[in-house]
């Protein structure tokens, strides 16, 4: 069975976010290829529930959502990558400040991480390690997930970053962090 189309899924996300705002977490978590156009058509739906009970919306307000829109996907768009200029020293400094392997640094890199899932002082020491602000970082990580820069590949098909993010757990397990560290990593509060 192949994975609904966009369409298909803006239209199961509407019926679920009319009964429950908290369907926008969900639906990003599930389809994270669309994350854009589901924050896009949440913020429509929103306009559209307080617009509704006033007064229809009008062409000029359909112009003004479609620019704030374009906007709101052109400033995501935007978002600086803080491992573009990562030299090799500073992503080994990096990796030894966090007291993690290197492959749980590069899975922030190629936003594999669903970055609701790590807590926030390690976000904070990463963002301070990639000398980027808080938001700045989250704001990249919140991007799809993407294929490691400079990937070189043997096959017929190009390779493709997965379609869903993993939760940082999984990270640390998948690269061998001891349970020990991992707990202490992922129980780090304010």
């Amino acid at each position: 069975m192949s994975p609904p189309d966009k369409d298909a899924v803006l239209d199961l996300f509407a019926c679920a976010y009319r009964g429950s705002p908290d369907a926008l977490a969900a639906f990003v978590a599930t389809y994270p290829e669309h994350a854009e156009d589901l924050v896009d058509y949440a913020n429509e739906l929103n306009l559209q529930r307080e617009c509704g009970a006033k007064r229809s919306i009008t062409p000029a307000d359909e112009a003004w959502i479609e620019t704030e829109v374009g906007r709101m996907s052109a400033t995501r768009a935007a978002a600086v990558d803080p491992f573009a200029g990562l030299q090799p020293a500073q992503f080994a400094e990096t990796r030894k400040a966090l007291g993690v392997p290197s492959v749980v640094v590069e899975a922030f890199r190629d936003r594999m991480v669903n970055v609701v899932s790590v807590p926030l002082p390690f976000l904070d020491r990463l963002a301070g390690q990639l000398r980027v602000g808080l938001a700045e970082l989250v704001q990249f990580l919140e991007g799809p997930p993407r294929l490691a820069p400079n990937l070189a590949f043997k096959a017929d098909v190009a390779p493709r970053a997965p379609a869903v993010k993993m939760s940082f757990a999984s990270i640390l397990g998948q690269a061998g962090v001891s349970p020990d560290r991992a707990a202490a990593l992922l129980a780090e509060d304010d």
